[in-house]
């Protein structure tokens, strides 16, 4: 959630001044679009080598693992079948709100770029705020009747 903040913040801010740089010239491409799409594409493949690096191991154990038997087992834990429905559920979502939400600031709200900020900083503390909510919530009702 904290990704899609960050993603959100991002073409709130940046997306939206290289929108009307683009319009004007489509065969100039801005400079800042291109470092972030280059860094936002190097990010992630860094970020993951770094921490599969640095994270610790287990003993290695000789596991005798069935595919079919492991499938017949997941698939009689109905609390891991909801949980991943609402996850592919949720993500549906999130990803319809930010397809629209560039679009939807640009033509209807008008933003310009420091209201651009102000709505980002809004909106990844609005989603801290859900988070640590969401953290009580858990520990007060449990991981189960919190999610469903």
């Amino acid at each position: 959630m904290v990704g899609y903040a960050v993603i959100t913040a991002f073409s709130m801010v940046i997306l939206t001044e290289v929108f009307d740089k683009i319009q004007t010239n489509p065969e100039n491409i801005p400079p800042e679009f291109l470092y972030s799409v280059i860094i936002f594409g190097i990010l992630p493949v860094v970020l993951y080598y770094l921490a599969s690096f640095l994270m610790a191991t287990e003993p290695h154990f000789k596991i005798e693992s069935n595919i079919i038997q492991n499938l017949k087992t997941i698939i009689k834990n109905k609390n891991y079948i909801l949980v991943t429905i609402m996850i592919g559920l949720a993500s549906v979502a999130w990803i319809m709100v930010g397809s629209l939400m560039l679009q939807y600031i640009v033509v209807v709200l008008i933003f310009d770029f420091m209201t651009n900020i102000i709505a980002s900083v809004i909106f990844i503390i609005g989603i801290l705020t859900f988070l640590y909510i969401w953290r009580r919530l858990v520990h007060k009702l449990g991981k189960k009747r919190s999610l469903l």
